[in-house]
């Protein structure tokens, strides 16, 4: 590589400072690609027009039917969606208790978006026993709890 010629301005010239056209030039460059690309390029959320919602997928329900979690998250297929509704479906499915994480993710599709649900369930008693329990019946003790 040849070494950019000295400028004629200065005398205490590096290798980089003579060069701020070539700087200016790329920085031009990546801010017209960018601008170019214009919504192409943002999420649907954030091109201001609430898009429309084309689906609701639902993965990673364990004890609960995807309909359920759905119907939790109160988004349908053909209403406007925007990011204040995306928040309170994650609000509603935490709310009920039964999930350890919730999170949405956005698919473009053609004529609008499809949001993924995708839940963590807490963890669910499957067996109790009980040992030690000499003065109560096993039977009493089950029904109390």
């Amino acid at each position: 590589m040849i070494p950019p010629k000295p400028c004629a301005r200065s005398v205490r010239c590096g290798p980089t400072s003579c060069l701020p056209g070539l700087r200016l030039a790329v920085l031009l460059c990546v801010l017209s690609a960018v601008l170019l690309a214009g919504p192409a390029a943002l999420p649907a959320f954030a091109q201001g027009a609430a898009p429309k919602l084309v689906g609701v997928e639902v993965a990673g329900a364990q004890t609960v039917r995807d309909e359920q979690v759905r119907a939790w998250a109160e988004l349908e297929a053909g209403q406007p969606v925007s990011r204040e509704a995306v928040a309170r479906a994650i609000r509603s499915l935490y709310d009920t208790g039964r999930f350890r994480e919730v999170f949405i993710y956005e698919i473009e599709k053609a004529g609008g978006i499809e949001l993924a649900i995708n839940v963590i369930e807490y963890p669910r008693l499957s067996v109790m026993q009980i040992k030690g329990a000499d003065k109560i019946d096993e039977d009493e003790l089950e029904e109390a709890t």
